[in-house]
């Protein structure tokens, strides 16, 4: 269920009863290690991290970044002193709260365990079954502002928690595998074969066809200007003028230089009084991937919809026509085509049931298009004809790269991709990709990978990233890869648990980089982090 749709409701019966079966199993497996468990609970880490003043410790770590961001709420407390708190907070924000509880568990004594167990039983001090319970007391609690606390493991425990906590490293398991080798043995066969399984989901399970559609624009007349670029002039007289000219000149820059076209202008007219224009309409045939759905009242959301996706014009006027007579309601419209059917022509009664819309922006053919014999069918220029489409769904990784211009340049790998090339026993990761002109690999990005980025006052090429000592500042720009596509890459900050895409926490709780541009000026350093929360590799492993 998603987080929407829990509403108040907890733990259910079975989840607890699953989580008691979780820990009695891990207390078994580890009473093979260790020769002495204790199990302690809840109840007794809270009554320990609030006697302990560890109760706003994470509020205090994080309390400059939400003043920074107005998110500070004062008010007075009982006694009438100013006080302030961050709106809204929870600790569960913040990926150190296990950490913190990590840190209590580890000075948990049977001790400590025992006396909150028993002290609710406490009735008679004099009663021989509670003397050890009050020996316990005395020496693991003292009074403190009229109440007994729990003593403090060491002197200015509190300040090393925090300190502790400050130098804190997330570590993430990145998504590094594309397949599993497993054994198949056919079907009646003594042989076994290894076969490569996808870690993954391979593409969406629609699949779509393609159309060639126009796109006109302009182009300006210069040096530029190729023989593909001509060709695609929509005004065929304009295209002919054009490619007479090369023919005279006999090269496309000398044709169409600035000096050429001074001294010797084009002109549209014999009687050469009306000279080219400026910029010239061309068309472009962009490939669209659509897909046939039956027409009904959930197919389009409205109007605007079905002007989008429609690909035929006239029943998109059809459809259009329909609902402007439902004041542009789609469920109105759209339902019980049965007993209200839309004619595409009335006379012959046809009607239309089913449309052709517009479906993703890009996508990979499964297949080649074959005869009834099983053999490819070639196009025009001998090449096979692709078919069935789909999208290929998440990014396996994007690998960056500098060109010789000192430009960074991307190669987006799908996991469609990353599967094809480990099924075929090629790298993953092309570093040599565009070698040939120049091209030099940096490191590539991939879902949960961890990045140290600079700001206006930190460059992390100017610390040593593997020294413990720094971690508290590089804990303040460490991020972990969120999100990756085309020139749009989304990193959230390794403490964040929350996926807030509010854009004033742009820069503190993410980081939303559109270009490769500004990727570049972050001065990004790949960094590995190990099980332990240490630093132990930079740049590609």
């Amino acid at each position: 269920m998603q987080e929407k749709d829990l509403g108040e409701v907890g733990f259910i019966e079975r989840d607890l009863r699953e989580t008691q079966f979780i820990t009695k199993k891990a207390k078994e497996l580890l009473s093979q290690l260790v020769p002495s468990i204790v199990v302690s609970t809840g109840s007794v880490t809270a009554k320990l991290r609030e006697d302990w003043g560890l109760m706003n410790l994470l509020k205090e770590l994080n309390f400059a970044k939400y003043q920074k961001l107005g998110l500070i709420e004062n008010y007075d407390n009982s006694k009438g002193q100013p006080q302030s708190k961050i709106k809204d907070w929870t600790k569960r924000d913040d990926h150190r709260h296990h950490a913190m509880d990590a840190l209590v568990l580890a000075f948990t004594s049977h001790n400590h365990v025992q006396y909150i167990n028993f002290f609710n039983a406490r009735k008679n001090e004099n009663h021989k079954q509670h003397q050890h319970i009050f020996g316990i007391e005395k020496l693991i609690t003292e009074y403190h502002d009229h109440q007994r606390l729990f003593k403090m493991p060491f002197p200015n425990f509190r300040a090393v928690v925090k300190k502790h906590l400050e130098a804190t490293l997330i570590s993430f398991k990145a998504q590094n595998k594309v397949v599993t080798p497993n054994k198949n043995k056919p079907k009646n066969s003594k042989n076994t074969q290894i076969a490569l399984t996808p870690r993954g989901q391979l593409h969406k399970e629609t699949v779509y066809g393609k159309i060639l559609r126009p796109e006109t624009s302009f182009i300006k007349i210069s040096n530029k200007l190729t023989l593909d670029d001509i060709q695609k002039i929509k005004d065929t007289s304009i295209k002919n003028l054009l490619f007479a000219r090369i023919e005279t000149y006999q090269n496309s820059e000398l044709a169409f230089n600035t000096k050429s076209l001074k001294k010797d202008p084009i002109f549209i007219d014999l009687e050469k009084k009306q000279a080219l224009p400026a910029k010239i309409e061309i068309i472009n045939w962009k490939e669209h991937y659509t897909i046939r759905k039956p027409i009904s009242g959930d197919t389009f959301k409205n109007a605007k919809d079905v002007q989008d996706k429609v690909v035929d014009d006239k029943i998109k006027q059809k459809l259009l026509e329909r609902l402007a007579a439902h004041d542009n309601n789609c469920k109105k419209a759209f339902s019980n085509l049965e007993s209200h059917p839309i004619y595409l022509n009335e006379a012959a009664r046809i009607t239309i049931k089913n449309v052709t819309i517009y479906g993703v922006e890009n996508a990979k053919s499964l297949h080649i298009k074959k005869d009834h014999l099983g053999r490819p069918i070639l196009d025009a220029s001998n090449q096979p004809i692709p078919v069935d489409y789909v999208q290929t769904g998440n990014n396996h990784h994007i690998a960056i790269f500098e060109d010789p211009d000192g430009n960074w340049q991307e190669q987006v790998v799908s996991f469609f991709e990353a599967t094809k090339r480990a099924n075929l026993n090629e790298p993953i990761i092309q570093k040599n990709y565009n070698h040939e002109h120049g091209w030099r690999f940096l490191f590539s990005l991939k879902i949960n990978e961890t990045f140290v980025l600079a700001t206006e006052d930190f460059n992390p090429h100017e610390i040593d990233l593997f020294n413990p000592k720094n971690y508290p500042i590089i804990s303040q720009h460490l991020y972990r890869v969120q999100k990756i596509s085309t020139e749009n890459y989304t990193f959230r900050h390794h403490l964040e648990t929350q996926l807030n895409n509010d854009n004033i926490f742009n820069g503190t709780s993410f980081v939303s980089v559109q270009s490769l541009g500004k990727f570049k000026s972050l001065n990004p350093v790949k960094v590995r982090v190990n099980h332990i929360g240490n630093i132990v590799h930079l740049g590609e492993s």
